[in-house]
């Protein structure tokens, strides 16, 4: 599903520009990253207008930390960020990863933590 449009993220300050060409693919694997983390339970129709907007700001960070990590080159290659350093800009991929996880941006699970998409408990069954 997309949650973002360019135009969109264009309004969202993430402070990383992205190339309208690379947007779609980065937007598709950010979601689906996303999709990942909240078990799919994202459903605009039945969303506060406050948590839509955290799930497009989430994206965005998604895309901008893709975008930065080396694109969707660094999750087809199955390498993960091990370490940057920024003046002189420079960085070092690790060995590999199993899943999407490594390619998680760390200010992703703050902005979705409020809106209770990562909610993992169970559910009280109905009398």
């Amino acid at each position: 599903m997309i949650y973002l449009a360019y135009g969109e993220y264009l309004n969202i300050e993430t402070g990383v520009e992205v190339p309208s060409e690379d947007f779609n693919s980065l937007e598709f694997y950010a979601a689906s990253i996303i999709d990942n983390l909240t078990m799919n339970r994202i459903d605009f129709d039945s969303m506060t207008a406050k948590n839509i907007q955290s799930v497009k700001n989430a994206v965005a960070v998604q895309i901008a930390y893709l975008h930065t990590n080396g694109g969707i080159d660094s999750l087809l290659d199955d390498r993960s960020l091990k370490s940057e350093k920024i003046g002189n800009h420079s960085y070092e991929l690790d060995g590999g990863i199993s899943d999407t996880a490594g390619m998680l941006s760390p200010f992703v699970k703050g902005i979705l933590y409020p809106t209770g998409l990562l909610y993992r408990g169970g559910r009280r069954a109905n009398s």
